[in-house]
């Protein structure tokens, strides 16, 4: 094997999987919704067997049995639809991120809050689709949340779910008297659509 497809083992009841020395691609949603997998072995396996990273990307998630979960240092993007439906209360991004894709934590019901570092220049649409219970995206610098570009719909703002969910910068709620700071030059699309 050295290719394993786009949903290849997608709603699977497996638990555990090794990815083989030769494999060299693994699609996307390749194991997502697999709710009972707890751990990957061999290829592509993170030190914790949680996670596959391809390139840096962290492609999908073992997220059985775990509520909380600190993502590797050395992680760059997020693939599409690495964490949905797990069952995560709570996951800190690293600082190394700038890429979210396209429902990368979508019907995470137990998501509450999100940290979006930095460096992140692109989420995609549908990244928290579902998220009922996310409450609060936090912040560390205010242009940089004005420079992300929002995939190509709404949808990609995890402020647009609900009027519930609070923008917070650097543990501070947003509130109605939003200063734009001085080195924006242009608002992103959606930057704060529906921000209640």
């Amino acid at each position: 094997v050295t290719t394993i497809g786009m949903m290849a083992f997608e709603e699977t009841a497996l638990s555990s999987i090794t990815i083989p020395d030769n494999v060299t691609t693994i699609g996307e949603y390749a194991f997502r919704y697999c709710s009972s997998l707890k751990e990957f072995k061999g290829n592509y396996a993170s030190e914790d067997g949680r996670c596959l990273v391809l390139n840096g990307v962290l492609n999908s998630f073992a997220s059985a049995e775990i509520d909380t979960y600190i993502i590797p240092n050395d992680i760059t993007a997020i693939g599409d639809g690495a964490f949905a439906n797990s069952t995560l209360s709570s996951v800190t991004l690293p600082e190394s991120i700038t890429l979210i894709g396209s429902s990368a934590f979508s019907v995470c019901h137990n998501l509450t809050s999100i940290n979006i570092p930095a460096a992140v220049t692109a989420i995609d649409n549908w990244a928290f689709f579902m998220c009922d219970k996310l409450a609060e995206v936090n912040i560390t610098d205010l242009s940089a949340w004005f420079r992300i570009e929002f995939g190509g719909e709404v949808n990609a703002n995890p402020l647009s779910y609900s009027n519930s969910v609070v923008l917070m910068l650097n543990g501070e709620k947003i509130t109605d008297n939003i200063v734009i700071p001085e080195d924006i030059t242009e608002l992103k699309n959606y930057a704060l659509h529906g921000y209640d």
